[in-house]
């Protein structure tokens, strides 16, 4: 697998959901949820046609090819809509229970299905445009598969750890296969050609194969944590799996009942969410933006900053004036806590005064982290303090062994909004060492 492209969403903040594409005009759909958008992209020109609103936290998103529509499932008010393929207006809306979500098209029957709150798998048949009965499970539906060649309807549940079949004709679950392998399933593939579902787990992380057929358990296989998107490429018979771990893992399919992992390639963190257009013979993978809270999620799902060379990850945390450091030293000027093993770390250090003379605040304005993979210096932390003054403080592995080794630099008078220019500036100044800047008159 090669990186064909990357095409930038400027000003879209926070995690994606799920992704959909018009292959006729060469535009793919991306569900920004945090942004409250629905992201339009130009494949032709690798560019951003249109950013639009009004949506409520969009997660799932379809587009069909016969009524040239696009759907879009709003998990913050549970509202589906229908918007005109050309004009991307909304020319119907379907209310559901909170945190719609999956959707999939039955193209035979003409019906959109869509997994929504307190186990409700709901439809809509295109052509009345009406919504038919709800199916209800026992807890909240994730991803789900439709066979093609028969009426079942393939689903996972997390909290059975199982997964329901569902007789589309009927509208009634008609059976229930428990997973003994792996629990916490949320993703699925369906491989009709040879009867197997890939199921994708959380704990452990991993990918259980089961027969369509009976719901035997043939095979068992590890990827990357937190698993949000599951695709098969029946042609070269490969499995792509993305998670919020920041990894894309590629899994051949030796035969039905083996299975063989060829790669595991690094994305970001937080980018859980892909579509593999077979058509096109392309995967495309949405990277977030990290605001803070997406960064205590990674920090949550110890996801190891240390694995995503030259980027920068930003997080921001109040720091209280005067507190005593963890270390129990009790100094408060320079004090730097103890690395955990996701390479995060803490600075307390008092100012008490700005160059213009103005008292530091009783509270330090805000503390940012980010971590960039240098040759040398493999964890960074960011500083804003006061808003007028940028303060890093650095960690050469090289030069401490098995230790880690503090410095305290000051960029002089300069605020970077940029942080491709942030990052090449330092990296010049690391190369020069800093030490000139470890005994700024500002402290």
């Amino acid at each position: 697998m090669i990186l064909q492209q990357s095409i930038p969403l400027p000003g879209v903040k926070g995690k994606f959901d799920h992704v959909a594409i018009d292959l006729v005009g060469q535009r793919v759909f991306i569900a920004a949820k945090v942004n409250d958008t629905l992201e339009v992209v130009d494949l032709k020109n690798g560019s951003r046609l249109r950013s639009v609103t009004g949506f409520h936290e969009p997660q799932g998103v379809l587009y069909l090819r016969d009524t040239k529509q696009v759907v879009v499932a709003n998990g913050g008010n549970g509202e589906v809509q229908f918007l005109d393929g050309s004009s991307l207006n909304v020319v119907h809306r379907f209310p559901f229970t909170a945190d719609a979500d999956n959707l999939r098209y039955d193209a035979q029957a003409r019906r959109v299905y869509v997994a929504a709150q307190d186990g409700v798998i709901g439809s809509i048949d295109l052509n009345t445009m009406e919504k038919l009965p709800e199916i209800k499970l026992p807890g909240h539906p994730e991803a789900f598969a439709i066979e093609t060649g028969g009426s079942r309807l393939f689903v996972n549940v997390p909290k059975t750890d199982s997964v329901f079949v569902i007789d589309r004709s009927k509208a009634e679950v008609v059976g229930q296969w428990q997973l003994t392998k792996a629990k916490v399933n949320y993703t699925m593939a369906f491989d009709e050609a040879h009867s197997r579902l890939f199921v994708g787990c959380r704990n452990p992380a991993s990918v259980v194969v089961l027969d369509s057929n009976t719901g035997r358990e043939v095979a068992i296989f590890p990827i990357g944590g937190e698993t949000d998107c599951i695709f098969y490429d029946g042609e070269h018979q490969r499995i792509y799996i993305t998670g919020a771990e920041g990894t894309l893992d590629v899994v051949e399919q030796v035969d039905a009942d083996h299975y063989r992992v060829l790669a595991k390639l690094l994305t970001a963190p937080l980018a859980r969410t892909c579509l593999f257009v077979p058509e096109l013979d392309r995967l495309f993978v949405a990277v977030p933006r990290l605001t803070d809270h997406d960064v205590r999620e990674c920090l949550n799902l110890n996801i190891d900053f240390m694995k995503y060379p030259r980027r920068c990850f930003v997080s921001r945390v109040r720091v209280k004036r005067n507190m005593s450091c963890s270390c129990g030293s009790g100094k408060t000027k320079k004090c730097y806590g103890p690395i955990d093993k996701t390479g995060w770390t803490s600075v307390l250090r008092r100012r008490r005064r700005l160059r213009s003379g103005v008292e530091q605040p009783a509270t330090a304005k805000l503390v940012s982290m980010a971590f960039i993979d240098l040759p040398q210096f493999q964890a960074l932390l960011v500083g804003e303090i006061c808003s007028h003054f940028l303060m890093c403080a650095y960690y050469d592995f090289m030069d401490a062994p098995g230790s880690v080794s503090p410095h305290l630099f000051e960029l002089h008078g300069r605020f970077i909004d940029d942080w491709r220019d942030f990052y090449e500036l330092l990296r010049r100044q690391l190369e020069l060492r800093a030490e000139p800047f470890l005994h700024s008159k500002a402290y």
